[in-house]
């Protein structure tokens, strides 16, 4: 006998979203068709391997090269006709890279191994591959694609460029080159015939360029000649023109009279100064008539002597006009005598001013002589340093091009012995490693061939299954019809037949099918909102038949249940429980209160709403205000409320579901379509927005 099973695992799909199965749910599916997918994993890695075995085998001979960096292959001229400044050397490497795996060298070592001749790379000469074959039949089949080329040169070349690769990963200045055919020898001398045909190729230019660098070379020779000739010639020519050599010699000597010259120009000009001072103080004493100041400035004996007899003859005529009077005439002969004495002071004062101002004049003569000595002399040494510095400055233009010249002549003694150097030996572009014949394969990769095959097998044998689950009808346990259907909660509930459900419900209150009725209310309570009220449909089921073997089980537990008739349009609850004169459908119309028409179970403490009849209006009944007001009277007299509804895909079910809190969708495990229960469990939830419980009805 089956027992309940509750799946509590998180749904591989949520209700709504399209029956999307998630990673888990996908291998739990997938691992009861685990023999597929071995099987073809088995026989595709076997396939792949054995394949590869019929492939012909192809040997890949590699060369390294290392660009160092663009130079001429005269190392002189590097530096004489280049800049110092070291440019990034990748677009060089690239550069080498390409002209290294040109056509133009490729087709040249084709034409030199005559690889014509070869059948693997002359389609004409062999039989045409799978591949081959394949080509040819879409290119009748779509004119656009390229056509085989006709020309056996064109398609040797073709052939060899697709076996040829390069390597470069664009950090190194190292260049791979690599060549890959069935004849491993062939494949060595691929290479080192392009490696050596690339060299000959750059020697031939490198000469082309050196004999262009030697030109240019002569020319700046040549240039720096002519220019060293005009410095020399502006040089003498200034010396000639100027008198610069006198010059150079008695610069000691100029400088000092030139010091000299600055030094009387400031003495003479003291002297200015001074003569100016006096004269003006001496004109002002003699303009003020003070006798006594002048003679102290001027330290004059003379103005001292008279100023002395100045002072007796006032003395002698004062005491003489005190005694006998202003008209005595020894007073009149004092006072004349004292007027011819201060004339002669006048006169003495007047000359010495006199002879102050020409002293000064004889100054200024003087300062102006010397300044102008002086400036002279300062233009003079001027001149001489301008010509001096042009000389220093053409001196300095001629060492620098005399070096230059010097160091072109030296540059080109080189030239004739650099010249002949190989490319090889060339330091920007050697030959790391050449080309050898490698003793293994590089293709066909059997572990590789056997690997993809093994991959490729077991994701089409994971493909193969999961189609195959998916097309399957029917359920095997709680786990899938909760992945198909998107449901939150599933159990399992063995199958009885029609009626033995509620028999065995009945006669065992505590068996299997009770206690998985049970299961069902308890996992109803554990929801985020508890259902008040249900409603039961079924794909492949009879709901009318659950529903009433859940609501026993339910009110003899002590709850109060009631049980009303979903399915107006093919009622049955009151077949099942034996219960006539039923009203439900009365009351929905409003000829009767629900109340009146509810009656009791014979069985169970449970109240029941049937109606005997069908009704042709069942679903406009239940969408009727009538139910709505039944719902909400009966949640303050009932714990539960449950439904009987139609089939899943029934308007009345879905108007059911809408109205109350969670929906019980019972699903036989053998007859049921995945199809239609992902479809109907999604459309349900959608129309709800309620839990869809899902029972699963496996075989006794």
């Amino acid at each position: 006998m089956d027992l309940p099973v509750e799946y509590t695992g998180t749904p591989l799909s949520e209700p709504g979203t399209g029956g999307v199965l998630r990673v888990g749910q996908i291998g739990r599916l997938l691992q009861r068709q685990a023999w597929l997918v071995v099987g073809l994993a088995v026989v595709g890695g076997a396939a792949a391997y054995g394949y590869a075995l019929t492939l012909p085998k192809s040997y890949t001979s590699s060369a390294a090269l290392a660009v160092v960096g663009d130079s001429f292959s005269i190392p002189e001229l590097q530096g004489a006709l280049r800049g110092s400044n070291a440019p990034d050397p990748m677009p060089l490497v690239r550069t080498e890279l390409q002209a290294l795996t040109s056509p133009a060298m490729v087709q040249q070592v084709v034409t030199q191994l005559d690889l014509v001749s070869n059948p693997e790379f002359n389609p004409a000469l062999r039989p045409p591959t799978l591949s081959e074959r394949l080509k040819s039949a879409l290119g009748q089949l779509i004119p656009r694609l390229r056509p085989a080329p006709s020309d056996p040169n064109e398609a040797a070349m073709i052939a060899a460029t697709h076996a040829l690769s390069s390597f470069q990963d664009n950090r190194s200045l190292v260049i791979n080159v690599s060549f890959t055919a069935q004849d491993p020898a062939l494949a060595a001398r691929f290479i080192n015939t392009l490696v050596a045909d690339y060299f000959a190729a750059r020697s031939r230019w490198r000469e082309a360029a050196n004999q262009g660098a030697n030109s240019d070379m002569t020319q700046r020779i040549t240039q720096a000649r002519n220019d060293l000739s005009a410095i020399e010639q502006k040089m003498r020519d200034l010396r000639s023109q100027s008198g610069a050599v006198g010059l150079i010699r008695t610069g000691s000597v100029g400088q000092q009279q030139l010091e000299e010259l600055a030094t009387a120009a400031d003495r003479a000009s003291l002297d200015r100064a001074a003569a100016e001072a006096n004269y003006q103080r001496a004109a002002a004493l003699a303009k003020s008539g003070d006798s006594a100041a002048l003679a102290n400035v001027l330290d004059s004996t003379t103005i001292s002597r008279l100023r002395e007899q100045e002072g007796e003859a006032a003395s002698k005529a004062a005491a003489l006009s005190s005694t006998h009077g202003d008209n005595y005439p020894g007073v009149v002969s004092a006072r004349s005598n004292l007027a011819a004495i201060r004339g002669q002071m006048a006169a003495e004062t007047q000359r010495i001013v006199a002879s102050l101002n020409a002293q000064l004049q004889v100054a200024r003569a003087h300062e102006a002589d010397v300044k102008r000595q002086l400036e002279d002399a300062r233009t003079a040494a001027v001149s001489a340093q301008n010509i001096q510095a042009q000389l220093n400055e053409l001196q300095a233009d001629a060492n620098s091009e005399r070096q230059v010249y010097q160091q072109l002549l030296v540059q080109s003694q080189h030239t004739t012995g650099a010249t002949g150097k190989s490319a090889k030996e060339m330091p920007d572009v050697r030959v790391i490693s050449d080309a050898v014949p490698s003793a293994y394969p590089s293709a066909p990769n059997m572990r590789m061939a056997g690997g993809l095959g093994l991959v490729g097998g077991a994701l089409l044998g994971c493909l193969l299954a999961f189609v195959r689950v998916q097309r399957e009808d029917g359920f095997s346990d709680p786990d899938a019809l909760a992945a198909i259907g998107g449901l939150p909660v599933t159990i399992s509930l063995p199958r009885t037949g029609r009626g033995g459900l509620l028999k065995r419900v009945a006669a065992g209150p505590g068996g299997v099918e009770a206690e998985a009725l049970r299961l069902l209310r308890v996992r109803l309570r554990s929801l985020p909102h508890a259902p008040r009220s249900v409603t039961f449909t079924a794909i492949g089921e009879d709901p009318a038949m659950f529903a009433s073997a859940f609501a026993r089980v339910v009110a003899s537990d002590g709850e109060l249940v009631l049980l009303a008739e979903g399915n107006l349009g093919d009622p049955s609850v009151g077949q099942l429980l034996d219960v006539p004169d039923g009203a439900f459908d009365r009351a929905l119309r409003g000829e009767e209160d629900w109340r009146d028409a509810t009656r009791a179970d014979p069985d169970s403490p449970l109240d029941v709403l049937t109606s005997n009849e069908a009704a042709d209006d069942g679903h406009m009944l239940l969408t009727g205000v009538a139910l709505q007001n039944l719902l909400m009277e009966a949640r303050d007299d009932y714990s539960l409320i449950v439904f009987s509804g139609a089939a899943a895909d029934d308007a009345a079910t879905r108007t059911l579901a809408q109205r109350t809190d969670a929906t019980i969708l019972v699903v036989n495990a053998r007859r049921a379509r995945r199809a239609d229960v992902r479809e109907q469990s999604e459309r349900l939830a959608t129309l709800s927005h309620n839990p869809v419980v899902g029972v699963l009805v496996t075989q006794a």
